[in-house]
């Protein structure tokens, strides 16, 4: 069995077990082996790309050694595993993933492929083109507005549109723009944008001030027409007011009707009436409700009070008989 079909069957093993779109190798500046339906001659260019860009990090931050790199949307999950600068494992799922499972895979799968270390140099000699590429057909010149364009999709996370489009055709539409920032320009830029943007919400102190001027002249000009507005009522007008109000012995019978207070057997005969129909429960339910009252009833607080009893009997047919039970008592 020739390297070739040793790494096939490696990357066979762990697309099964993941379950996953697509697994890869990717050895010195290209692809070299993969499983899975996604691939041409463009995309596998693209990817190598991708995959050997996303290491400008360790020039941007010294020491960094940057071992994976992990990025998802709705749409799509990546997953780079650096075996080292020269040798790193593919995962692409077209769904959420789990980033544990795929480095732990990977570190599996870097580890068989070390033990073909041997071999692997000498399948570089013998392979110089991407595994899917035709023989008939040249490696296309890798535009370097795609190396920016990557470039930018790592730093940002801006690299997968928001649309569910093939992982083809989202490589593909970085190579259409014509952009060309350098990472540290892009980083620069976000930074000036945002203090840019937090000075335009900001408003200055004289228009404050001038706000809350122009807001207390218009409550005071408000209070005024309301004040202008209020009519002041005739003689004839305060004679028929008088007339309509009651006088003051009749409040005082008033109140005092409201004042009548039920006595005691007649709470006691509600409360049995209660009890009878509830249960046990009822002596406590009935005390309760009795205790927001002062343990004292009017005639005019009894119907609320009743109401109040009999939303407590869940059973209709035995609400309904104690209702019937204290009828006589709501009619005196």
């Amino acid at each position: 069995m020739n390297i070739s079909d040793k790494i096939k069957n490696i990357l066979t093993d762990a697309y099964l077990n993941l379950k996953i779109d697509f697994i890869a190798v990717y050895y010195k500046g290209k692809i070299i082996e993969y499983k899975g339906n996604i691939g041409s001659e463009r995309f596998f260019v693209n990817l190598a790309i991708f995959v050997e860009r996303a290491l400008d990090i360790n020039e941007v931050i010294p020491g960094f050694e940057e071992e994976y790199l992990f990025a998802e949307n709705k749409n799509i999950t990546i997953f780079l595993y650096y075996t080292s600068k020269d040798l790193a494992i593919i995962f692409i799922n077209f769904s959420k993933s789990h980033l544990p499972t795929f480095k732990i895979e990977a570190q599996n799968i870097s580890q068989k492929i070390l033990l073909l270390k041997d071999e692997l140099v000498q399948y570089e000699k013998l392979e110089q083109k991407p595994a899917t590429q035709p023989e008939t057909q040249k490696e296309p010149e890798i535009d370097e507005t795609i190396k920016k364009e990557l470039e930018k999709g790592l730093v940002d996370n801006h690299f997968f549109t928001e649309q569910t489009e093939s992982l083809e055709e989202i490589l593909e539409k970085t190579s259409s723009s014509q952009i060309e920032p350098t990472l540290e320009d892009i980083l620069s830029t976000q930074t000036e944008n945002s203090f840019i943007q937090e000075e335009e919400k900001l408003p200055s102190l004289e228009d404050i001030l001038s706000v809350q001027e122009e807001e207390t002249l218009a409550k005071e000009l408000d209070i005024s027409k309301e004040k202008s507005e209020e009519k002041i009522p005739s003689l004839e007008e305060i004679l028929q007011a008088e007339e309509k109000n009651p006088d003051i012995e009749e409040i005082l019978t008033t109140e005092k009707k409201e004042e009548i207070y039920l006595d005691d057997k007649t709470i006691e005969d509600i409360k049995k009436a209660f009890i009878k129909e509830i249960g046990p429960i009822g002596n406590f339910i009935f005390k309760k409700e009795l205790s927001s009252y002062n343990n004292k009833l009017t005639k005019n607080q009894l119907t609320k009070f009743i109401d109040k009893l009999a939303e407590e009997i869940s059973n209709i047919e035995r609400r309904n008989k104690f209702l019937e039970n204290i009828k006589y008592i709501l009619e005196e």
